[in-house]
């Protein structure tokens, strides 16, 4: 019956990484090659013989593609579910020139493939979370370009002693070397208090001549001497000056 299907030509179906299923147009099982054998689970014996339905109703695979191509008529391709995995079936019928007439089923396992875009939604589900959160900092932080961000223990009490000390109208002394953030903190003392609508001048006063940081920060005396205030300015810069040019030798 299966004269066109030589052990030569089984040995070389048997090389092909898809599986190959073969039913004649009534949709029993003639022939499947290794690889078909092994996306099924069962042994060739077992399958050949038995018609599509009763392949389907075993579980054997679900849904049947021989089914499908004898209902429609004409090719069917489906993602059929066999043996605990996923794949790409792909169903046709073929007219052989003596009349005969079979269903040829090429079957891809995409159980990896499937996994992977299991794996990549994931990974873009966890992407938008952090894309949300990003913008969300973002929108938090252009309300207040200087929020403090941290998770640590000793920082979450920074916080909460800024919160306390904001609500009250006092003078607050922020100690600390070089680079810790004092200004980030003193913002943030801003912004939690009363005053937060009004503006925070930021005054570095290591930057003034110390002759000079009362007038400069209170103004000047009044019937000061004019003289008398070009000079220390002038001194001052003498000073700024010399020390410039002792720093350059």
């Amino acid at each position: 019956m299966l004269a066109f299907l030589t052990n030569e030509m089984k040995t070389i179906l048997n090389t092909i990484k898809d599986g190959l299923y073969l039913a004649d147009e009534r949709g029993v099982t003639l022939w499947l090659n290794d690889t078909s054998e092994q996306q099924l689970g069962y042994k060739r014996e077992e399958i050949i013989g038995k018609s599509a339905d009763q392949l389907e109703e075993a579980g054997v695979f679900t849904p049947s593609i021989t089914k499908l191509v004898i209902e429609k008529k004409q090719s069917v391709s489906r993602v059929q579910a066999s043996n605990g995995g996923q794949f790409l079936a792909v169903g046709r019928r073929i007219e052989m020139p003596q009349g005969d007439a079979y269903i040829l089923v090429q079957v891809k396992d995409i159980s990896e493939t499937v996994r992977s875009s299991l794996r990549l939604e994931k990974a873009e589900e966890l992407i938008n979370q952090y894309w949300k959160q990003i913008q969300s900092l973002k929108i938090s932080d252009r309300k207040n370009p200087n929020q403090l961000i941290g998770s640590s223990h000793k920082h979450q009490q920074t916080i909460d002693a800024i919160h306390q000390v904001a609500m009250f109208d006092a003078t607050v002394l922020l100690q600390g070397e070089t680079g810790v953030g004092k200004s980030k903190y003193a913002h943030e003392i801003h912004h939690r208090s009363l005053r937060k609508n009004e503006p925070f001048i930021q005054v570095n006063c290591g930057a003034l001549p110390a002759n000079l940081i009362e007038s400069e920060l209170f103004g000047y005396m009044r019937g000061a001497s004019q003289v008398q205030i070009l000079a220390e300015k002038l001194a001052s810069l003498k000073k700024l000056v010399e020390e410039l040019y002792s720093w350059m030798k």
